[in-house]
């Protein structure tokens, strides 16, 4: 536990730092003050996981495994292995084979890969870096990181396709989408945030939205079966299976974020970024809605979560005056909220990962 919390309590005291450094009167600009939190925040986390004992992450042990094949066979191996490997992956394991990396540097090199594009996305837009970070540690994406690389490096590329789709790069984002597609299948649902980004929607399509949203949940099943019918083949074979998940209350979390984030702002003080990342929030949630049906619905969200830590902190900023007061305490009460829950979780859950309790490479294990 020890290495969790330094990780979250290390950034409050470069906060401390700054904040005795403003009433002594020096001048420090909240941009400045916001990246280097979360450079701090997101450096430790790339050693949490660079560091880590072989034995932390449940599919670490099998991702070393594969490594070590690939390494032994030439690339005809890996195209021959696509289907369980997948490409992309296959081909950069193959790459980091024949640059001599072993175990130790190859997690390291991985990591980095997953965790560089997520600090460089936060330290662009984020607006608050308290928020930014107890929402981070909330996401399946931070467990995922120990266990689940591929789909893990394929959410890292998220960064660099919703650049594409602010600068209205489709040629870009599709490119980006489908080298996402060669790390992890499910990297498809990508596609969605393009179109979903630059539609226009204000307080007042909540009268067809909200209808729609109620009439989605109560078909989620028959929904969710007919988006498999269309996908075909394998994915009909492998992701039929409805005995439900029981995934109720990060969906109770995402409608009370999007009710937060339409009732709590003034859209006079928002702008096209500001309205395409309240889009994101409305699909979070819609997606969410199959993620009691099968597990594979809540993995395809994943992709759409990571926007979580920087929609809710611009949310913050666009508030209504009339709520400027609960907006203020809200904002801190989430704070603490969520990362209650990070250090709850981390040590009452099931912790299927297997992340707990932490153990760095040197523990002899």
């Amino acid at each position: 536990m020890t290495a969790y919390i330094l990780m979250v309590a290390l950034p409050y005291l470069l906060f401390l730092v700054f904040l005795v450094f403003k009433l002594t009167g020096h001048e420090i600009s909240r941009e400045v003050e916001i990246k280097m939190h979360l450079i701090l925040f997101f450096s430790l986390f790339f050693l949490i996981l660079a560091l880590r004992h072989k034995s932390i992450g449940v599919d670490l042990p099998n991702y070393l495994t594969k490594y070590h094949r690939i390494a032994i066979y030439d690339l005809s191996y890996v195209w021959e292995k696509s289907e369980s490997v997948d490409i992309g992956y296959g081909l950069l394991n193959k790459l980091f084979s024949q640059l001599g990396f072993d175990d130790r540097i190859f997690i390291a090199a991985i990591s980095l890969m997953m965790v560089a594009p997520i600090a460089w996305l936060y330290c662009r837009e984020s607006d608050n870096w308290m928020l930014t970070v107890s929402l981070f540690l909330i996401l399946p994406f931070f467990t995922m990181c120990f266990s689940g690389f591929r789909q893990a490096l394929a959410i890292a590329l998220v960064p660099f396709a919703f650049y594409f789709v602010q600068k209205r790069k489709l040629i870009g984002f599709i490119i980006t989408v489908l080298v996402a597609m060669s790390f992890h299948n499910s990297a498809m649902f990508l596609v969605f945030l393009y179109p979903v980004y630059h539609m226009r929607l204000t307080k007042r399509s909540l009268y067809f939205i909200v209808p729609s949203l109620i009439v989605a949940f109560i078909l989620n099943r028959q929904i969710y079966t007919l988006v498999l019918s269309f996908l075909g083949g394998k994915y009909e074979e492998r992701y039929s299976d409805m005995s439900g998940t029981g995934a109720y209350t990060m969906l109770i979390l995402f409608i009370l974020l999007a009710v937060f984030s339409f009732v709590f702002t003034d859209e006079s003080k928002m702008d096209k970024y500001d309205f395409g990342l309240r889009n994101i929030m409305l699909l979070i949630v819609v997606l969410q809605f199959f993620a009691p049906v099968n597990t594979i619905a809540m993995r395809v969200n994943y992709y759409y979560l990571l926007f979580l830590p920087i929609i809710i902190p611009r949310m913050v900023v666009c508030h209504n005056d009339r709520y400027k007061n609960f907006v203020y305490v809200a904002q801190y009460g989430m704070v603490a909220l969520f990362t209650f829950y990070f250090f709850y979780k981390l040590s009452h859950g099931s912790d299927t990962m297997r992340i707990y309790p932490y153990l760095p490479y040197w523990s002899g294990i």
